[in-house]
């Protein structure tokens, strides 16, 4: 599924875009969960989620969209149906385990540019090498977007070195400004790209403009919890494993029984 070259170029630059792994129907039926949940939102039939606009139907970002409070087939499908978890593990050379699964969302003109950050690992000190090598080959994540996507923007490569003096510059001094060596991840619908982390990126969508966007994170199966997933321990541990299918049901055993 994924070959040495491609395996290379992850590690290099701390990204890899794969192109239409959803055709446009599996797109538009994966349109279909995700609506649903907001649909029953809205009405009050289903657990109540983040609102930018309730009125009009739109979300802020989503949480823990395989629980079962959120959880729809088409979602699943995503995981159950696609070659993402193979990807991953050929990306980290190994069995993973799931982390998150969500979606970014925004629309209704609410904008929003966000401080350029690293997500595991700190910007300066003299332990950000460490952490960084450290999470290198343990930990991937992913934007999978339904809907034309330019709000990513990452600094290929830096999530394996210490952060450059200009950088840590422009974190001071102009935070949600422009950064040496940005790229702009371009995305359409059915594409996805995999990404470390620790790459030093941000999102940016200043206007407010329409987006679903799903996001997942996935860690080598044997990592330890980090601090922000143990939240997630006790709706999973109490979960019927068996409404899932045979691929999520590993993930949350996984979890269940990495190191904590």
């Amino acid at each position: 599924m994924i070959t040495s070259t491609e395996r290379d170029s992850y590690y290099e630059h701390g990204y890899l875009i794969c192109r239409q792994i959803f055709s446009p129907e599996h797109v538009a039926y994966i349109k279909l969960g995700v609506q649903r949940i907001i649909d029953q939102a809205k009405s009050g039939e289903g657990k109540d989620i983040p609102w930018i606009n309730k009125e009009k139907g739109i979300p802020e970002r989503l949480s823990y969209l395989l629980s079962p409070d959120y959880f729809q087939p088409e979602i699943a499908f995503t995981l159950e149906e696609s070659p993402i978890i193979d990807i991953i593990e050929g990306l980290l050379e190994g069995p993973v385990r799931y982390s998150l699964a969500g979606m970014l969302a925004s629309g209704d003109g609410k904008g929003y540019s966000l401080p350029w950050h690293r997500d595991l690992a700190p910007t300066e000190g003299s332990g950000q090498l460490t952490q960084l090598i450290r999470a290198a080959r343990n930990c991937c994540q992913l934007n999978a977007p339904l809907f034309q996507d330019r709000y990513l923007k990452i600094v290929p490569g830096s999530h394996i070195r210490a952060t450059s003096s200009a950088e840590i510059d422009t974190f001071k001094n102009i935070p949600n400004g422009e950064m040496p060596g940005e790229l702009t991840v371009e995305l359409e619908p059915g594409d996805i790209v995999f990404y470390n982390p620790n790459l030093i990126h941000t999102g940016y969508n200043p206007e407010g403009s329409f987006r679903w966007t799903l996001h997942y994170t996935f860690w080598r199966s044997e990592a330890p919890h980090w601090s922000l997933e143990l939240k997630q321990l006790e709706w999973i541990e109490n979960t019927d494993f068996q409404r899932y299918g045979p691929r999520i049901r590993t993930q949350f055993e996984r979890f269940v029984n990495s190191p904590r």
